[in-house]
């Protein structure tokens, strides 16, 4: 057999001159997923007003090159195959994602596949809603009037400089206030494993969902901006902690086989290389704590 990405069994097959013509196949499916994903799902596939027809023949080497992972009717897996490329389960406890969940809550989860993620990965009793807010969720909840206190500007701006409070002093009450829920990400994403199964809403690639995104980048770009912050008070350790946090979320990212995924890991990694290189270009770190960047 012969295994191509994304994990699925491709039978051998040989012409006449006993050369087998599917040598150079690329499976796509990722790719495909993620368009589908994105809301170009052809209409004749299955759904519940289009239910899935009984296949007319079984799947075999004689009748088409993908053979495993199968689904219930026979047709090939993807979303299964998707799984197949993640590392095994670990245990909630060890599991930074599971850790991740109950830190955000379980608004962030689409209800239709909320059930099956919570038993996959072993966690129960999510609160609705978790101590982590957003920055924008924090302004609407003081009133804050700041006209500067936007996340796509103060975040990120904030992430790329170093700073003090008093230029963004509703980003700096914001940071205060979220000190305890800042600290349980940086152990989320520093947990020994980062486990995070693929689930569909309809049992189709096109239907998985990536319910979690938005609350990494939020978090990211805090993780940034207090990190600059601390360099601007000159507190290494810290500023360390939080850059160490936000690499190591782009790692995680990055590993996933989902292209947007790896995409947001890209995206966060030039926020922290920003950051850092801010935090450098300062002159406000000794010749041993930039060694040790």
């Amino acid at each position: 057999m012969l295994n191509l990405n994304p994990q699925l069994t491709i039978a051998p097959a040989s012409d006449a001159n006993g050369e087998n013509p599917m040598k150079n196949l690329t499976a796509y499916g990722v790719l495909a997923g993620a368009l589908l994903a994105l809301g170009a799902a052809p209409a004749t596939l299955p759904s519940s007003e289009n239910p899935a027809r009984t296949m007319p023949f079984t799947i075999s080497r004689e009748t088409t090159a993908i053979i495993a992972p199968l689904d219930k009717n026979g047709r090939p897996d993807y979303v299964a195959a998707l799984n197949n490329q993640i590392a095994p389960p670990v245990p909630a406890e060890n599991n930074g994602y599971a850790l991740w969940l109950r830190l955000v809550g379980s608004k962030t989860i689409y209800p239709s596949i909320a059930a099956e993620l919570e038993q996959r990965l072993g966690v129960k009793d999510l609160p609705p809603t978790g101590k982590l807010k957003s920055f924008d969720d924090y302004l609407k909840q003081t009133g804050a009037a700041d006209p500067q206190a936007h996340l796509s500007d103060t975040l990120i701006t904030a992430g790329k400089q170093l700073w003090k409070a008093r230029d963004y002093p509703a980003l700096a009450d914001y940071l205060k206030t979220q000190s305890p829920a800042l600290a349980d990400a940086r152990a989320a994403l520093n947990a020994p494993a980062w486990w995070k199964p693929y689930v569909s809403r309809n049992g189709h690639l096109y239907g998985v969902m990536l319910p979690t995104l938005s609350s990494l980048r939020q978090v990211a770009c805090a993780l940034c901006a207090d990190a600059t912050l601390q360099a601007g008070q000159q507190n290494f350790d810290a500023f360390l902690a939080d850059v160490i946090a936000v690499k190591q979320l782009t790692r995680h990212l990055t590993a996933q086989p989902v292209l947007l995924e790896r995409y947001l890991g890209a995206q966060l990694e030039c926020r922290v290389d920003a950051a850092i290189g801010a935090a450098i270009g300062s002159g406000t770190f000794s010749p041993k704590d930039r060694r040790q960047l």
